[in-house]
């Protein structure tokens, strides 16, 4: 990010950030239908 570079591990989240994510962030009816259901995977990026 703006030419600095690092080292990043994928972690999952918890239940509860999870949780807090969908609340924030919810999908619309139309789009999930549209889309076929899909479950929702959120990931957190730790630095290293």
């Amino acid at each position: 990010m703006d030419g600095t570079e690092a080292n990043y591990v994928a972690v999952p989240v918890s239940e509860v950030e999870h949780q807090q994510l969908s609340e924030a962030h919810p999908r619309g009816l139309v789009f999930q239908f549209m889309t076929g259901f899909p479950p929702r995977y959120f990931i957190r990026l730790d630095a290293r």
